[in-house]
């Protein structure tokens, strides 16, 4: 039904991230869903748009953007640490 996704590649996952995938996989199967069940529409046109999901979506991705950026800084700061550090030896 839904394939692991865990592999060596992925293997530095966000915790966080890992914890909703699970519980959705967790949801799922015990509903015996897919993902295409749950949210499939009839007339994707005429169809209210659910207003939470699209709240939440924006959420997350701002989140995740936010996050991104600290994890960026951070890897910087490191260099810099590192490069003035072999620059004093």
């Amino acid at each position: 039904m839904m394939i692991n996704i865990i592999t060596p590649g992925t293997s530095s996952i966000n915790v966080s991230t890992f914890s909703a995938i699970q519980t959705i996989k967790y949801k799922l199967l015990s509903q015996n869903k897919t993902a295409l069940n749950v949210f499939k529409k009839e007339e994707l046109l005429s169809e209210p748009v659910d207003k939470e999901l699209c709240k939440n979506l924006r959420q997350s991705a701002k989140l995740h953007k936010e996050e991104q950026k600290k994890n960026l800084a951070l890897k910087e700061e490191k260099k810099v640490t590192v490069t003035k550090r072999k620059g004093s030896d």
